[in-house]
C-alpha cells in the first residue's frame, strides 16, 4: 500500500450504525458509540485510499442509481463498497466468507448511505452551502499530507495521489462535497439547543442509584416436561443441513525448524557478550528504585471553583486523619477513594522513580516502608500515599548476566540461521527431494498432520496463524514457501483435501435434539415469566409471588440508573440506555428481561437520589454528550424529510447482485 492520506474514522454514519446492528444479530458484535457516528462524519465522508485503482477503470453502466435524476455511478459504488469490505476483512481477520458478506447486506448498506449523501448534497445545493475554489484550495493546502517544511507541496500532493492511483479531480470532488457536508452539518448542528435543566433532569435520572428486588427463572428446571419427536429431529436437520455442514479440512506433511534446534549449536564471543551488556545496560539490567504503593484519591481539578476544591480537602484531610490513627488503608481506599485503584484497595504496584507527577514523585519516594505521606495536592486533586515496600536501585554485573546475554544472541542469531536452513531446504524440495530426507539429513523429523480446518489448532503446532493460512493456501503436492511462526519456521506439502459437506443425521442428532429441548424449554420458561409479570402487575409483592410459587428471591444491590448492565446478573438483552424502567410510582417494570440462559422480573425496592454536588464537574460532558445525541437525531429527521420528497431510482443490476 502506497502511502498517503489515511483516515481511522467511518466512512458512512448510517451505515455504521446499520452495520453495527447486523453484527450484533448475525455476529454479535459490539454496538458503536452513537457519539462517534455522528460527529466522525463531520470529518471525513470518503478517503482511504487504499484498493481503489482496481475499481476506477473498470466498465459499467452509467449509473447504479438516481436522486431527482442525479446519477451514483459504479466507480463511486465501487469505492466505497470495497472500503467497507475490507474493514471486515481487518475486523473479522481472515474469517470473512462470500455467505457472510451476503447476510451482512453491505451493498444495500452502501447504495443507502451514497443516496443519503447525494440528497444532503442537493440541499447543500439548495441553501447555497457550496464550496467555493478558493475554500477547496485552502483546505487542501492545510492538510499535513501534502505540506513539505510547513508548506504546501504541489509535487507531493501529485505524488501521493498518483501513488494511490487518484486523479486530482477525483480527489478534488470528493473533498469539495465532504467541506459542503460539513456546511450543512454544521448549519444543523447550531440549531439545536441544551438547556441546563434538560441536563440536570438527566443528570438526576442517570446518577440516581436504585436497589431491585428481583426473582430469576431459568430453563432447565422446565427441561423434564419436554418431548421431541423423530419427525421434529428429521424435520430440523432438513431445513438446516446448510448450517451441519463440515468445512473445508486439509491434511500437511511438514518438517518443522525449531529456533532452540539451530541457536543451541551457535558459538557467542565474549566480546559480542560485553557488547551486548554495555548496548542494554539501562534498558534491561538496571533496576532504578522503586516503590510499591497505595492510594487515595479525591477530585478536585483545576476549573472546579473554590468551594468544590476546600470540599474535597476537607473530606480528604478527614481521611487521612483516619489513615493516622491506624485505620486499614486499604479499606479506605475502597470505601472513598475516587481513583480506578479503589476496588483494589488503592495498590498501584511498583512504581519506578520518576514516572508520576513530580508532587506525588517526590512524596512517594521520601515515604520509608509502613509510612503514611501527608496531603498532596496536584491539578488533578488530593492524593493520599502509603509505602508498602521500598526497593533500593540494582545493576546486575555482567557475570550475574553472561548466561542470559549468551542465550538472547543465540535466539537472534539462530533465528536468522534457521530461516535460512529452512528456505535452503525448500529449494530441494521444489526439486523434488522428499520432506523426510530433508529432515533426516538436518537431524530432524517430518510430520504428518490430521486433518483440520482453516480456524482449528493443530495440536502438534499450537495457534500459528501463518501455518493454517499457508496448509489453505496450497494445491495438491504444492510445497509452501517458508512460514515463521513464533517457535520455528515451517515447510508444508498438501497431501490431502476433504471438501465441505453436510454431516450425516446420525452425527448430530444428539445435538439437535439438545437445542429442540432446549428451545421447547427456553418456551416454557418464557410463558410462564410472562404469566408472574402479569401477577406482579395486580398484586405489586414480589415476595409474595416467589414465595407461592417456589421461588427465590434476590437483591441487585446498589447500581447507578444508567449502568449498562448489573454487575451480579451481568448484561441484559432487554437492558437500554437509561437502565430498567422502574419508579416509586411504578415499582414494576412492563417487561421481563433475558441474560445468560435466565429471565428476570424485577421489583423496585428501594432509591438513593442523585449527588448533585458533582453535577458541576460533569456537567459540561453530559451536555456535550447530549448535544451530540439530539444533533444526531434531528439530522436523521432531516434526511427522512428529504427522502420522502426525493425521487429515487435504484438500477436492476445491483438489486440483482443483491438476490443472488
Amino acid at each position: 500500500m502506497a502511502t498517503g492520506i489515511h483516515y481511522d474514522a467511518p466512512v458512512f454514519p448510517e451505515i455504521e450504525r446499520e452495520r453495527s446492528y447486523c453484527m450484533l444479530a448475525f455476529l454479535r458484535h459490539r454496538k458503536r458509540s452513537w457519539i462517534i457516528v455522528f460527529f466522525v462524519t463531520m470529518i471525513v465522508l470518503v478517503f482511504v485510499l487504499w484498493g481503489v485503482g482496481r475499481y476506477i477503470n473498470e466498465p459499467g453502466p452509467e449509473s447504479l442509481a438516481k436522486v431527482n435524476g442525479e446519477s451514483i455511478s459504479p466507480t463511486d459504488f465501487a469505492f466505497h463498497y470495497q472500503r467497507l469490505v475490507d474493514q471486515y476483512k481487518n475486523l473479522l481477520k481472515g474469517s470473512l466468507t462470500e455467505e457472510t458478506l451476503k447476510n451482512l447486506n453491505l451493498r444495500g448498506l452502501v447504495i443507502q448511505e451514497l443516496v443519503r449523501r447525494q440528497l444532503l448534497l442537493q440541499e447543500a445545493r439548495r441553501l447555497g452551502l457550496e464550496t467555493s475554489d478558493e475554500e477547496l484550495r485552502n483546505e487542501i493546502g492545510m492538510m499535513p499530507e501534502f505540506q513539505a517544511d510547513g508548506r504546501f507541496d504541489q509535487n507531493r500532493y501529485l505524488q501521493i495521489l498518483r501513488a494511490n492511483r487518484l486523479a486530482p479531480a477525483q480527489f478534488e470532488n470528493e473533498r469539495r462535497a465532504e467541506l459542503t457536508l460539513r456546511k450543512l452539518y454544521g448549519l444543523i448542528g447550531d440549531s439545536v439547543m441544551v438547556t441546563e435543566n434538560e441536563v440536570k433532569d438527566r443528570y438526576r435520572f442517570e446518577q440516581e442509584k436504585v436497589n431491585l428486588s428481583y426473582v430469576r427463572l431459568s430453563a432447565e428446571p422446565f427441561l423434564p416436561q419436554v418431548q421431541i419427536t423423530e419427525e421434529e429431529i428429521q424435520a430440523y436437520y432438513q431445513q438446516n443441513r446448510e448450517t451441519m455442514k463440515e468445512p473445508l479440512k486439509v491434511q500437511v506433511e511438514y518438517i518443522a525448524y525449531p529456533l532452540d534446534h539451530f541457536a543451541s549449536k551457535i558459538p557467542v564471543s565474549d566480546r559480542e557478550v560485553e557488547e551486548f551488556y554495555k548496548t542494554h545496560l539501562k534498558t534491561k539490567f538496571h533496576q532504578p528504585k522503586a516503590a510499591r504503593l497505595r492510594h487515595i484519591f479525591f477530585r478536585a481539578p483545576q476549573e472546579a471553583d473554590a468551594q468544590q476544591k476546600e470540599k474535597s480537602r476537607l473530606k480528604a484531610a478527614a481521611v487521612l486523619r483516619e489513615a493516622q490513627q491506624g485505620k486499614d488503608f486499604a479499606q479506605l481506599a475502597k470505601t472513598f477513594s475516587e481513583d480506578p485503584s479503589a476496588s483494589n484497595g488503592g495498590d498501584l504496584g511498583f512504581l519506578p522513580e520518576g514516572q508520576m507527577l513530580a508532587p506525588l514523585d517526590r512524596a512517594a519516594f521520601a515515604l520509608r516502608k509502613g509510612q503514611i505521606s501527608g496531603l498532596i495536592e496536584t491539578p488533578m486533586g488530593y492524593h493520599i500515599l502509603k509505602a508498602e515496600e521500598t526497593r533500593e536501585p540494582k545493576t546486575q554485573s555482567l557475570a550475574e548476566t553472561r548466561s542470559e546475554i549468551m542465550n538472547e544472541i543465540r535466539k537472534e542469531k539462530g533465528k536468522t540461521e534457521t530461516g535460512n536452513a529452512a528456505a535452503a531446504d525448500r529449494g530441494k524440495a521444489l526439486s523434488g527431494t522428499p520432506l523426510s530426507q530433508l529432515a533426516k539429513e538436518r537431524g530432524l523429523a517430518s510430520a504428518q498432520s490430521g486433518l483440520f480446518s482453516q480456524f482449528e489448532v493443530v495440536p502438534e503446532i499450537g495457534p500459528v496463524e501463518e501455518f493454517n493460512r499457508g496448509a489453505f493456501s496450497l494445491s495438491m503436492n504444492e510445497t509452501s514457501p517458508v512460514i515463521e511462526g513464533r517457535q520455528a519456521y515451517y515447510i508444508l506439502r498438501l497431501q490431502k483435501r476433504k471438501e465441505p459437506s453436510v454431516l450425516p443425521l446420525t452425527e448430530v442428532r444428539s445435538q439437535i435434539e439438545k437445542g429442540l429441548r432446549e428451545k421447547k424449554a427456553s418456551g416454557l420458561m418464557l410463558q410462564k415469566a410472562k404469566a408472574l409479570l402479569s401477577q406482579l402487575k395486580t398484586e405489586k409483592d414480589i415476595q409474595g409471588i416467589a414465595k407461592k410459587n417456589g421461588l427465590g428471591i434476590e437483591e441487585t444491590g446498589w447500581f447507578p440508573r444508567n449502568a449498562t448492565q448489573i454487575s451480579k446478573i451481568g448484561p441484559l438483552q432487554e437492558m437500554a440506555p437509561g437502565g430498567i424502567a422502574v419508579s416509586m410510582h411504578q415499582p414494576i417494570p412492563d417487561r421481563i428481561y433475558q441474560g445468560q440462559g435466565a429471565v428476570y422480573l424485577f421489583a423496585l425496592k428501594e432509591s438513593q437520589p442523585a449527588d448533585m454536588e458533582r453535577f458541576q464537574q460533569e456537567k459540561k460532558a453530559l451536555q456535550e454528550r447530549m448535544l451530540a445525541k439530539k444533533q444526531q437525531q434531528i439530522l436523521q429527521k432531516f434526511v427522512e424529510s428529504l427522502r420522502a420528497k426525493a425521487q429515487i431510482e435504484v438500477g436492476a443490476q445491483l438489486l440483482e447482485k443483491e438476490a443472488g
